[in-house]
């Protein structure tokens, strides 16, 4: 629990705007070029650890973070609750695939080649051997384990996640708006 109305759950997925003014821009700006809907809002993705706010974090290094260090910035939080065949997904199965990623992730540096296969997004698909994910391509590794959504993972950027979560009936967005400091209401 963060507040008094938002719960969060270990397997909930997040997008935020980013916090690397330069960068999440960048992203951003490339992301509103390729999108079919010309907005691209989040620059930046992780993956709700606990209840409390930890976050499976891809910065410089995979680390786990909170999620106050987003407050004032713009995020949408999603929970993956059904798979693509209807089957409800509980709590269980998303801590494990949870503890697998950061078991297999945690430490790792961040793949910054990957940006500029990003850059032409079909590269990014193609051109990816699994060991290195950039922040979007965890968190759409973590539903394709879930069963939430199909593969491909590789090449899925924040933009595409939070249109997904938005149009899919299999994830229920629990949040979108500006992510306030712990005192204040949701």
């Amino acid at each position: 629990m963060v507040n008094d109305k938002i719960t969060l759950e270990p397997g909930d997925v997040l997008c935020v705007t980013g916090d690397m003014f330069i960068v999440s821009t960048g992203i951003r700006l490339v992301e509103k070029f390729w999108s079919k809907d010309n907005e691209a809002t989040y620059g930046h993705s992780a993956i709700v650890g606990s209840a409390g706010g930890t976050l499976l974090d891809t910065l410089w290094r995979t680390r786990w973070t909170h999620i106050s260090r987003y407050t004032g910035q713009q995020m949408i939080i999603a929970r993956p609750v059904k798979t693509l065949r209807g089957i409800v997904i509980d709590e269980a199965a998303k801590s494990l695939a949870v503890e697998m990623l950061s078991t297999e992730c945690h430490g790792k540096l961040y793949p910054v080649h990957r940006l500029f296969l990003h850059l032409i997004p079909p590269l990014a698909k193609y051109f990816s051997n699994g060991h290195w994910r950039v922040c979007s391509e965890n968190s759409a590794k973590l539903a394709v384990m879930l069963g939430a959504m199909d593969g491909p993972w590789a090449g899925i950027t924040p933009d595409d996640l939070a249109d997904r979560w938005r149009r899919w009936n299999n994830f229920e967005v629990i949040f979108e708006g500006i992510w306030p400091s712990s005192s204040d209401e949701v």
